[in-house]
């Protein structure tokens, strides 16, 4: 089902979109079932029995399915252009470009392709120049994060940041104001994004019952103190 590399520079997204469908069902119909299946979007099929209902049921198939990796970005459809940079002309030792993306959230993950524009105006996509990078970026300051998923059942993950190094207490409480679990226990951690995974259980090994718990981080001693609330349900 794949059509190959689709560029058409800055064009309407969408409707590069719509068009790959097309051309799938256009496909489809033409391989499997001998019949031109593309007329359907505009209209019911003059000749056979297919509705442009029918059309566009398998279009939503197609639209709802993530197959056109090498066209993607942020696991989305297609790639968008961001920036060109000029180049150097024709030399005859490697050259080095550089390009940084300032539009980003941290926690995400895109994709790059590098693609050119010769001087006679065509167009190159280097597939293979495809890289994945996943955005972490240290936050300026001490950062507590709303645990995920929750509620909860039977795990859920703590992610907190450290601009700087510093020694970290992360404790769990339940509605009285007892201590059940510690998932750092005064530890020296450098700067960086730290993930903890707790299973609902108590510090002797026993799963505690459902309701609302909070989470403290402790950093050097008291200096910064952050809390939040989670529930765990059954």
């Amino acid at each position: 089902l794949s059509n190959g590399v689709w560029d058409r520079g800055d064009a309407d997204k969408e409707k590069i979109v719509s068009d790959m469908v097309d051309d799938q069902i256009d496909t489809i119909g033409k391989a499997f079932m001998g019949l031109t299946l593309g007329c359907a979007r505009c209209h019911d099929h003059k000749f056979d029995p297919v509705t442009q209902e029918d059309y566009y049921a398998l279009a939503g198939i197609f639209y709802s399915s993530h197959m056109l990796k090498s066209l993607g970005k942020k696991g989305g459809e297609y790639f968008e252009s961001i920036t060109e940079i000029v180049g150097r002309g024709t030399a005859s030792s490697a050259m080095d470009y550089d390009f940084l993306d300032r539009n980003v959230l941290n926690g995400e993950v895109y994709e790059y392709r590098l693609r050119s524009r010769d001087y006679s105006g065509l167009v190159h996509v280097y597939e293979n120049s495809i890289v994945e990078i996943a955005v972490e970026l240290i936050p300026d300051g001490f950062t507590l994060d709303q645990n995920y998923p929750n509620p909860f059942n039977p795990t859920t993950t703590i992610r907190f940041s450290l601009s700087q190094p510093a020694k970290v207490l992360l404790s769990i409480y339940d509605i009285t104001g007892k201590e059940v679990q510690r998932l750092v226990n005064n530890e020296n951690l450098v700067t960086n994004n730290y993930d903890y995974t707790w299973n609902g259980k108590d510090r002797s090994g026993r799963q505690v019952a459902s309701g609302v718990y909070f989470y403290r981080m402790v950093v050097n001693s008291g200096q910064h103190i952050l809390t939040k609330k989670m529930i765990l349900v059954k």
